[in-house]
C-alpha cells in the first residue's frame, strides 16, 4: 500500500506545521470590535433637535418640533424655498392653513397626513427625508426645515 492512498486524518493546520510553514491568522470579519453598551437610565447629555420628516403620506414632527411649534389650535401654511443652495420647507402660522394632529404613544408628536400638500411639496423640489426645523427670528410664527446632511 502506498502512502498516497492512505487517509490522512490530520487537519490542514497540522499538515502545514509538519511541513514547517508558519501560520499567521488575520482577524476574521466575524469579530465585533468597538462595542459600547448603552447605559440604562443615563441622562441625555444634550437635548435633541426639532425635526420634521417628509414621507410619501405625510409630514412627521418629532417631540422637540412639536414642543417648539405648540400647534394646539394653530394652523400652518407650508411652502418650499431655496436657502444656501438647498431646497427647504417653510412653515408659517395662518388662519386658513393645515392643522397638525397629535399622536401619542409613549411620547407626543405631531403629524400631517395631507397627501395633496406633500405631493405639492415634492413637486416643488422638496425631497423625502429628514429636515432640521429652525425658527426664523426675523418673521414671527415662521419656521424653516433644512435638510440634514
Amino acid at each position: 500500500m502506498s502512502l498516497a492512498n492512505e487517509i490522512n486524518d490530520r487537519t490542514v493546520e497540522q499538515q502545514l506545521r509538519d511541513l514547517g510553514v508558519k501560520i499567521v491568522r488575520k482577524n476574521s470579519n466575524n469579530t465585533v470590535t468597538g462595542v459600547r453598551w448603552v447605559q440604562k437610565n443615563k441622562k441625555r447629555s444634550k437635548p435633541g433637535k426639532p425635526a420634521v420628516t417628509v414621507g410619501k403620506k405625510g409630514l412627521y414632527f418629532n417631540v422637540y418640533a412639536t414642543k417648539m411649534l405648540k400647534p394646539n389650535g394653530k394652523q400652518y401654511d407650508f411652502g418650499a424655498g431655496d436657502y444656501q443652495g438647498k431646497r427647504v420647507i417653510l412653515l408659517r402660522e395662518s388662519k386658513n392653513g393645515y392643522k397638525l394632529s397629535f399622536k401619542e404613544k409613549c411620547t407626543r408628536y405631531a403629524i400631517s397626513h395631507a397627501i395633496s400638500m406633500v405631493e405639492q411639496l415634492l413637486n416643488d423640489g422638496i425631497k423625502l427625508g429628514h429636515y432640521e426645523l429652525v425658527k426664523l427670528e426675523k418673521v414671527q410664527g415662521c419656521y424653516m426645515g433644512v435638510p440634514e446632511k
